[in-house]
C-alpha cells in the first residue's frame, strides 16, 4: 500500500515540479558540472562542435553532417589496394589546413620516410609529413596506450593503419602453434572500451582501418563473402563506418589512367545513410575534387548534358556551354564558379532528403510549437 501510495503522490506532482527537485541535488549538479548529465538542449546550448570537413563534398554530403564527426571512433575497411590508407593521408591533410595535430599509429610499419617517392606521394596529396606524429608500436596494448596520451595533448585526428595488424602481448611472448585469432580481437574491443569515452571529452577523431578477410563461416550464396576483422565487438564501438572500393579507370587506349572510389556508409549514428561518395583519382594528378563536383552536378540536374557538352544556368554567370572535358579546366580555374556549384549542389542534396512524409511532417510541426510554447 505505501509504495501505491508514492506512486499516485508522484503522479499528482507536475513535470515542471520534478525538474526542480531534480535539479535541487547536490549529486546531479556535479554529474552536470562534469559533463556527463545532458538534459534538454544543454549540449547544444555550449555550441555544435563542427566536423571535420573533408575536401571530397559527395562524402561530406554522404555522411551527413558535412564532415567526419569529431570525438568519435570511426572504421574505413576495403579490399587491398581500395585507397584506403590514401584516403586517411588525405583527411590528414585537411586537418592540418586548420593548424590542428595529426597522429599516424603505423602498425603495419609500412610508411618509410627514407624513401623519396614515399615522400613525393605524401606532398600530392597534400601532407606536410613532417607535422605528422608517426608512431610504430609493437603491440596491441602498446598502441592503445600511445592513443591514450596523444588526445590528451591535444591531437584532433588519430589513424591507426591497420587496426589487425599487430599482435598482443600475449600473441608475443606465445609459440606460432598456440596463437588464438581472437585474443587479439578481445585486446581492440578492451583498448575501445578504455578510450572511447575519453575521445569526446578531448574532441579528437579515432580512425581506424580495416581490413578484408574471405568469411570463413558463409553458409550459403547469400552470406558475405568478405567481412572485417577485429571481432564482432569492433562494429559496435564505431560512431561511423565506411567501406571503400575501388574500380580502375582507363582511356581510350584501355590504359589505366587512375581509380574511381566509391565510399559507402555502412553504419552511421548521425543520419541516415544516403547514397555513394564517388571519388576520383588520377595516376597524373592525384585526387580530383572537380571530376567530383561535375559529375555531381549532373547527377543533381545543374549540368544539363546536350550532346557532348554541359550546359550551367546561374544568375551570377549566365549560361555556360562547355565541351565535358573542358569543363574540368573551367572548374580548376575559376574558384568562384566552383564554389557556387558545391553550395548550389548541398542545396539539391538537403532538399531531396528534407522530411516529406505526413507523419514526418506532423513530427516537426510538433516540435516547433513545443518550442514557441516555450518561448
Amino acid at each position: 500500500m505505501g509504495k501505491a501510495n508514492n506512486v499516485k503522490q508522484s503522479q499528482k506532482i507536475s513535470y515542471k515540479e520534478k525538474v526542480e527537485h531534480l535539479m535541487e541535488s547536490k549529486t546531479v549538479q556535479k554529474m552536470f558540472k562534469d559533463g556527463k548529465l545532458i538534459f534538454g538542449e544543454d549540449e547544444i546550448a555550449q555550441g555544435d562542435v563542427e566536423p571535420i570537413v573533408t575536401r571530397f563534398p559527395s562524402l561530406n554530403l554522404s555522411i551527413g553532417i558535412g564532415g567526419l564527426p569529431r570525438g568519435k571512433v570511426i572504421e574505413i575497411s576495403g579490399k587491398e589496394g581500395s585507397f584506403k590508407s590514401s584516403l586517411c593521408w588525405a583527411f590528414a591533410a585537411d586537418v592540418q589546413k586548420n593548424d590542428e595535430l595529426v597522429a599516424w599509429i603505423d602498425a603495419e610499419h609500412a610508411v618509410d620516410l627514407h624513401v623519396p617517392k614515399m615522400r613525393r606521394y605524401f606532398k600530392s596529396l597534400g601532407v606536410d609529413i613532417n607535422k605528422v606524429l608517426l608512431f610504430k608500436p609493437d603491440t596491441t596494448e602498446e598502441a592503445f596506450e600511445a592513443i591514450e596520451t596523444l588526445f590528451e595533448y591535444g591531437v584532433s585526428l588519430i589513424v591507426y593503419d591497420s587496426i589487425v595488424a599487430l599482435s598482443n602481448m600475449r600473441e608475443a611472448d606465445a609459440d606460432m602453434e598456440k596463437i588464438d585469432r581472437n585474443t587479439n580481437a578481445m585486446s581492440i574491443n578492451k583498448g575501445l572500451r578504455k578510450i572511447t569515452p575519453a575521445l569526446r571529452k578531448y574532441n579528437c577523431t579515432l580512425l581506424l582501418i580495416n581490413q578484408f578477410r574471405v568469411n570463413q563461416d558463409r553458409v550459403n550464396k547469400y552470406s558475405p563473402e568478405f567481412q572485417t576483422t577485429g571481432g564482432q565487438g569492433l562494429k559496435h564501438w564505431c560512431s561511423l563506418r565506411l567501406e571503400v572500393r575501388a574500380y580502375t579507370m582507363k582511356d581510350s587506349d584501355k590504359r589505366p589512367v587512375g581509380k574511381e572510389i566509391y565510399v559507402k556508409v555502412i553504419k552511421t549514428r548521425f543520419d541516415f545513410p544516403r547514397d555513394d561518395a564517388q571519388i576520383f583519382y588520377f595516376n597524373s594528378t592525384g585526387f580530383s575534387i572537380v571530376h567530383e563536383i561535375a559529375t555531381l552536378a549532373e547527377t543533381w540536374g545543374l549540368f544539363k548534358a546536350i550532346g557532348r557538352s554541359w550546359v550551367y544556368i546561374s544568375e551570377n554567370f549566365g549560361e555556360i556551354k562547355l565541351a565535358k572535358t573542358s569543363w574540368y579546366d573551367k572548374l580548376n580555374s575559376d574558384s568562384a564558379l566552383r564554389a557556387e556549384l558545391v553550395e548550389r549542389i548541398i542545396d539539391e542534396y538537403e532538399n531531396y532528403f528534407a522530411p516529406s512524409s505526413s507523419v514526418e511532417m506532423d513530427a516537426l510541426a510538433e516540435i516547433e510549437r513545443d518550442d514557441e510554447e516555450e518561448e
